[in-house]
């Protein structure tokens, strides 16, 4: 599906909506939610919130697309993740001043305990952005801090030498910015994948 097909597509609405920036966010986080107690059934009809990837950041901070998104019908909550990025300070503006008109209480500075904002047409809004909601970075330096063992973690330790001597020596093409995204898709690849996601198991033994 192309990215203009994706932007195009109706979906109906839903009282719990949660706007992501892409794919990877989709299938991860029923993966968390299961972690943290809250079901996720087979069928997404069914689920407790519905996951919309928006491909990319700028097709959230756009004013239309948050208008939207809050003023479907039966919308009680809007959530949004996204990803700092090197720019958390920058992303933070740009999504405030995006929600702004609808949630004029929403503060200057985000709190790394997480921010959930009402109205006064009773919704509410939640905005996380990744890794902690204060500094820069994007999701996979989230899923680091729950790697079992933490920063000792052996195997951690030897993914990240591994993705250094691939820069360093090999020309790896990741991006510098992009050297956590390395690291942690390296230790995944290692880890027993028996149940068809390493992401279940790693999630499962944190």
């Amino acid at each position: 599906m192309t990215a203009a097909s994706r932007r195009k597509m109706s979906y109906p609405p839903r009282e719990k909506v949660l706007l992501v920036e892409g794919a990877t966010e989709v299938r991860l986080i029923p993966f968390l939610m299961e972690a943290n107690g809250v079901a996720w059934p087979d069928d997404k009809a069914n689920a407790s919130v519905q996951i919309r990837d928006k491909d990319g950041f700028q097709n959230i901070v756009d004013r239309a697309v948050i208008e939207a998104a809050i003023r479907e019908t039966s919308r009680r909550i809007t959530g949004i993740i996204l990803d700092a990025d090197q720019a958390f300070t920058e992303r933070w503006i740009d999504i405030r001043n995006c929600c702004l008109p609808y949630f004029p209480g929403l503060p200057e500075v985000p709190t790394p305990d997480g921010l959930i904002v009402s109205n006064s047409d009773n919704q509410k809004l939640g905005i996380w952005i990744m890794p902690d909601n204060q500094s820069h970075g994007m999701l996979e330096a989230f899923l680091l801090q729950l790697v079992p063992g933490g920063e000792a973690d052996p195997m951690l330790i030897y993914a990240r030498q591994s993705c250094q001597h691939a820069k360093a020596n090999l020309d790896a093409p990741y991006k510098d910015t992009h050297v956590r995204k390395a690291e942690i898709h390296t230790w995944l690849a290692w880890q027993d994948d028996r149940d068809g996601s390493c992401i279940r198991l790693f999630l499962r033994r944190s």
